[in-house]
């Protein structure tokens, strides 16, 4: 009897011309935006790769090691194209500086005076004006909206308008119980749905595949079909709370009513509130304020150190030892050096020079370290912890457990950013190691000793950098993802199976006759 009831809601809805409407809108919008979003991530991608050019050269260039910074940038996920995450709020691009640990920043927070390669941490994606109307829409957000929707409208009339043609007494007289009534339209309505759902992400599946710039590695493809099947389990859970309320209520216009409130409730209101509460719990300037001042503090600490250094070597007052050179540009306090000397005055002690140096720098290195373990938690422990709290009170509605799963699956949620900059900061170890290893700190070549005419900074030479470590980024694996979006696969197996026991409960007591 399953099987006689969905074949005949199937074909009932199938050809009607509301579903055929409702298709070719929904497909259409999903292929336009995929379009859309295939082109900002080949722009991206060329992006990124003129970026990691552009660094390498600038690398070429550099004629003594305390101008050595670089940056490294996050490969865009081909599966941006489907959800976007948190792509256009968290920075691609993570500078690497000597004196400075990098963290993960919000791109509205970044500044032209945080770093030299602020006003370049975000990958440019513009060209298309169509991409400034559609904003932050993706194909998991329509989905979100327009079929989450669609499927409790859908699904508001499955009780009741039945009662209302009088069908459903009929059936009842059949031999099928009311559990299998239920399940052929829950089915045939979830078939139905998968229509638009499937022929949506075929079409930006094909145009990826097609595309030149983009190659799907198994775990794309693996995370491809989890996204669509967790489309579908999410549209499944708005297509049972239709079915309550046309099981608790006896006409398809109340049916109607309350469907589009709860809906607006569970996609709208509620997520929208909670993002609001967290917010609150963030003191942006109060933060920033702190942790600047935290950070001056022991940066005008470090100076005092530096000076005593100095002072003990007998070499001067304040670091560095300018007294030992006859020309020197440049300062020694802060966590961004900068020195240039110019000739070496007759019978200078340069040896106690280096010393004082090489102690001076790695003691800017541990200060550096202080700063991060200082300011660190205001700059991205309480920003990171808060995206956790939000991730864990969206969970109390189905669109924001779908989201934290379609964004986890995509790998554009912000454990990936997290992970990646985990990584920059690795690679910036690994550019100290190789300092040390070559005594950079106490070199000449670290200060270097430029001719101060145009002639000679035109002729200077550049460093030997060709056993510098490169970056290597590793791409966060799927299992990881996984086990980090669990918690949301869970919410949604929830929310499906209270509401399948509420559906069952509620119709078992319908009174058709009423």
């Amino acid at each position: 009897m399953i099987g006689i009831v969905w074949r005949k809601e199937l074909l009932e809805q199938l050809t009607s011309q509301r579903f055929i409407y409702c298709t070719l809108i929904i497909v259409s919008l999903i292929w336009v935006i995929g379009l859309l979003r295939i082109a900002s991530h080949e722009r991206a991608q060329a992006e990124k790769d003129r970026i990691v050019a552009e660094t390498a050269d600038e690398l070429r260039k550099i004629y003594k090691y305390s101008k050595l910074r670089t940056r490294v940038v996050r490969t865009p996920s081909p599966l941006e194209v489907f959800g976007r995450g948190v792509t256009d709020q968290k920075s691609s691009i993570v500078p690497i500086e000597l004196y400075e640990i990098a963290y993960v920043a919000d791109k509205h927070s970044l500044s032209a005076t945080d770093t030299p390669f602020a006003d370049k941490q975000i990958l440019s994606t513009s060209g298309n004006p169509l991409l400034a109307i559609i904003g932050t829409f993706d194909v998991v957000h329509v989905i979100q909206i327009f079929l989450s929707l669609l499927a409790i409208l859908f699904a508001c009339e499955s009780i009741s308008g039945e009662k209302e043609e009088g069908t459903l007494a009929l059936m009842l007289t059949m031999n099928a119980s009311r559990v299998q009534i239920v399940t052929g339209k829950f089915l045939s309505g979830i078939t139905l749905l998968n229509i638009p759902i499937f022929l949506g992400f075929l079409g930006p599946a094909i145009f990826l595949i097609a595309s030149e710039h983009t190659q799907l590695t198994g775990d794309d493809w693996l995370g491809l079909i989890g996204i669509w099947a967790t489309s579908l389990f999410y549209i499944a859970i708005f297509y049972l709370i239709g079915m309550a309320i046309s099981c608790y209520t006896h006409s398809t216009s109340t049916s109607l009513i309350y469907g589009l409130f709860i809906w607006t409730f569970l996609v709208i209101v509620l997520p929208s509130s909670i993002v609001f509460f967290v917010n609150q719990q963030f003191h942006r300037l109060e933060d920033a304020q702190t942790a600047e001042a935290a950070k001056d503090e022991l940066w005008r600490e470090y100076g005092k150190r530096a000076d005593d250094l100095v002072r003990t070597a007998g070499i001067g007052d304040t670091y560095p030892p300018i007294e030992l050179i006859s020309r020197m540009k440049g300062y020694g306090g802060g966590s961004k050096p900068s020195f240039q000397i110019g000739p070496i005055r007759e019978n200078a002690r340069i040896a106690d020079f280096l010393n004082v140096l090489r102690t001076g720098e790695n003691l800017r290195l541990q200060y550096a370290q202080k700063v991060w373990n200082a300011c660190g938690p205001l700059w991205e422990g309480r920003p990171r912890s808060l995206t956790s709290l939000n991730d864990q009170l969206q969970r109390i509605t189905p669109a924001g457990a779908y989201l934290e799963v379609a964004d986890g699956l995509a790998g554009t949620d912000a454990g990936v950013f997290y992970d990646f900059t985990h990584q920059a900061r690795q690679y910036r170890a690994q550019l100290l190691a190789y300092l040390r290893a070559h005594d950079a700190f106490g070199s000449m070549e670290f200060v270097g000793d430029p001719d101060f005419t145009r002639e000679g900074k035109e002729n200077r030479t550049a460093l030997d950098l060709s056993g510098l470590p490169a970056f290597e980024e590793r791409r966060e694996p799927l299992s990881q993802r996984l086990g980090r979006i669990a918690p949301g696969f869970l919410s949604l197996f929830i929310y499906a199976g209270l509401i399948w026991l509420a559906v069952i409960g509620l119709f078992s007591r319908y009174d058709v006759t009423r």
